[in-house]
């Protein structure tokens, strides 16, 4: 991921999201260059977790900005994604 992520990137999350699955591999995502996130791309990070465990693949998040990092502990979901 890079630049903002919202909702306006809402069918691009759909396409990645179901590419990630279909490889069966553990899925690792570099937040190193996002800039912007709002509660849309806070809502994929949490949908991609959520399906990767329902299937039993770890998902990373990878040197994710402090802005990631601040959200995710503001809302408790931390623990959800590995770093």
């Amino acid at each position: 991921m890079w630049g903002e992520v919202d909702i306006a990137l809402r069918n691009q999350a759909s396409a990645a999201l179901a590419g990630a699955f279909q490889r069966d591999l553990p899925v690792v995502v570099d937040a190193s260059r996002v800039t912007f996130i709002d509660s849309a791309g806070i809502a994929f990070l949490v949908q991609l977790c959520r399906i990767g465990q329902d299937e039993g693949l770890q998902v990373t998040l990878h040197d994710p900005p402090t802005t990631i990092r601040d959200a995710l502990r503001t809302l408790e979901l931390d623990s959800l994604v590995a770093r």
